[in-house]
């Protein structure tokens, strides 16, 4: 008997030639064949970028990320935890603080080189958690590669993971983890507590990952596996409890160590941000919350008829740890601190949870039908498909084209100028300060003390910052000589007496100035005028009186 021939599947037939075709079947073949090789194309692009562009290492990263390289410098020379070789601090998360002075010690401190190869590990370290996660039972999984590197071809999702500072350690380590998890490692007592390990190590990198940690050691005791649903209560909670230690002990040491050299458990930085000025209702702050919770809440309740999908519900199970990192870390952040949108190197467990929520969705029947439908009827449409496909490459251009345009990345360029200026024309007694100091102290020969607190002391925090007594500390306690600091001008001259965050700035000099063009990501589309001032108490120097008499006439031209 001669075997059936069918015709070929809709999903699968050449479309005609065209450009918008073309489009068409790259998404389709994504769709129906994962390429392997992709996510490795995509980081050898990466790579290239990052030693190959002179700003890649200003761009890609924050001003935190240079706290990161200060520290660590610091660190590596014996000089102790501190950003300015004269306040201590705790203001990081200990995981990438202890890879970051590894790198330190080897490549030594020059910072545009030792910020590159931080970047470069990071992006291996994304790629090794991709890869690793590609190969777990997990629907979908087998195109998780492609995803991601085509996720990373947006310049902001990129960012999400390789921006100088905790985040891609924090993705290698979930991915990890999780992988451990799908291996079953809470079958036996022994394998929970070392689950529980990398879910410490994983927090280590950054503390809200015990949220992480947490949902996964309750796992056993709220959503049992089919091999651990079969022992008794009491084995189980041996199992959770094992997880749980293994949790404490990457945890307790980090916290006993800050509570025995600070007063307190956590670290500096992370206290000043919970006790930001909240401006987002009370009302929004707690429904945004309960809303978070209720999600991970449902799917508990209807974790029986998910499981009675078979491997749909084993999928449900495998992400919920992520669920409940993310709904968890949701509900902090908009009750605790009133943040809605967070800052972009929070966003780590959100990317992947979006990425395996896709794959496996690219993996079900419903959605290739459905897919394989909507190809068919806009091929007859008009390629409306493909104008879809299209409109994702080009919100990923449109990245680009912000991004590649100088004035995105000027803050970073001019205090690079401008703390080049402080290290020529200073002397090395100098004390500097600054409220974003991050790549100012990067650059500079000079210390420079961290005035927004998120790199310094605890004595800084809770004896001058919260008082709003920044004035006396930079007079009294630690002598500054020179402000540098960014400014709005138009903030500055609207005032009479100027003044920047509790410090009047009318008694200093203005010993060089920089006025710039901006684009900030809050507003990509519009450009802002913006200058850099180094301020010294020098009366040599040109008075701030004068200097914000003629402040429009430097902006103009420039």
């Amino acid at each position: 008997m001669k075997p059936e021939i069918r015709p070929p599947s809709p999903l699968l037939q050449p479309a005609p030639a065209g450009p918008s075709s073309l489009v068409t079947n790259v998404v389709l073949g994504a769709l129906t064949r994962p390429i392997p090789w992709a996510f490795s194309i995509c980081a050898l692009a990466w790579a290239a970028l990052i030693w190959a562009w002179e700003p890649s290492y200003l761009t890609l990263v924050v001003d935190d990320s240079f706290y990161y390289l200060e520290i660590a410098r610091h660190l590596a020379a014996g000089a102790g935890s501190t950003f300015d070789g004269i306040n201590p601090t705790n203001g990081y998360h200990p995981g990438w603080m202890g890879v970051f002075t590894a790198l330190s010690l080897f490549v030594g401190d020059n910072p545009a080189v030792l910020m590159r190869v931080a970047l470069t590990l990071q992006l291996g370290l994304v790629l090794g958690g991709t890869v690793l996660l590609a190969r777990a039972n997990l629907p979908g999984a087998r195109r998780l590669r492609l995803v991601v590197g085509l996720a990373l071809a947006n310049f902001y999702f990129m960012k999400v993971l390789v921006n100088g500072q905790e985040s891609a350690l924090q993705y290698a380590l979930l991915c990890v983890t999780l992988v451990a998890s799908l291996r079953g490692m809470e079958r036996t007592v022994r394998g929970s507590l070392l689950l529980g390990v990398l879910a410490g190590l994983t927090a280590l990198t950054r503390l809200d990952a015990a949220f992480f940690g947490v949902t996964l050691a309750a796992m056993p005791l709220i959503w049992p596996s089919q091999e651990t649903a079969r022992l008794s209560f009491g084995e189980r909670l041996a199992r959770a409890a094992a997880t749980g230690a293994g949790l404490s002990l990457c945890l307790v040491p980090y916290l006993a160590h800050n509570h025995v050299t600070t007063g307190h458990l956590l670290p500096v930085s992370g206290a000043i941000k919970a006790g930001a000025a909240v401006t987002t209702g009370l009302v929004v702050r707690v429904g945004v919350a309960a809303l978070a919770l209720a999600v991970p809440a449902a799917l508990l309740v209807g974790r029986g008829r998910l499981l009675a999908l078979g491997r749909r519900g084993d999928f449900a199970r495998a992400i919920y740890p992520l669920v409940g990192y993310v709904a968890l870390e949701t509900a902090y952040l908009a009750a605790v601190r009133g943040v809605l949108v967070p800052e972009i190197w929070y966003l780590v467990p959100h990317f992947l949870l979006a990425m395996l929520l896709l794959v496996a969705a690219m993996d079900s029947s419903l959605v290739r039908h459905w897919v394989r439908r909507r190809v068919t009827e806009a091929r007859r449409r008009g390629h409306l498909f493909s104008a879809a496909s299209g409109a994702v490459i080009i919100f990923a251009g449109l990245t680009w084209v912000y991004r590649l345009d100088p004035a995105s990345y000027a803050r970073f360029t001019v205090a690079r100028e401008m703390s080049q200026w402080a290290s020529d024309n200073l002397p090395e007694s100098a004390v500097l300060a600054s409220w974003d100091a991050g790549a100012v102290g990067a650059h500079t020969r000079q210390p420079v003390v961290n005035l927004d607190g998120l790199a310094s002391s605890w004595d800084y925090k809770e004896n001058y910052l919260d008082h709003r007594r920044t004035e006396d500390f930079i007079t009294r306690v630690v002598p500054v000589t020179h402000l540098i600091q960014y400014f709005d001008p138009d903030a500055l001259l609207a005032k009479k007496d100027p003044s920047w965050r509790g410090v009047p700035l009318s008694g200093w000099h203005v010993a060089a100035a920089r006025c710039f063009d901006a684009r900030l990501a809050l507003n990509p589309l519009a450009k802002r005028k913006l200058v850099y001032v180094v301020l010294s108490r020098s009366p040599e120097d040109q008075p701030m009186s004068d200097f914000l008499a003629g402040l429009r006439g430097l902006c103009n031209s420039s």
